[in-house]
């Protein structure tokens, strides 16, 4: 019973690492294997950099609004 569970198991975890891994970026038309890549990490980073630029702006926009309100 615990045998044929784990044959699933296995089967599916395998099934689902070369859809993601060989499949998708195939039809991306990107590398494959993109779990060892940097590519993830980098586009994280670059949103992190891009929310960090808004909140700046916003902050400089309230600064100047504050600033004209008071005189």
């Amino acid at each position: 019973m615990f045998l044929r569970f784990f044959e699933d198991t296995l089967l599916i975890l395998i099934a689902l690492g070369v859809i993601t891994q060989v499949i998708i970026p195939a039809i991306r038309g990107s590398r494959s294997f993109p779990l060892f890549t940097r590519e993830h990490k980098l586009q994280h980073e670059l949103s992190e950099v891009h929310q960090a630029q808004i909140e700046r702006n916003l902050e400089a926009a309230i600064k100047k609004e504050k600033e004209k309100l008071n005189g």
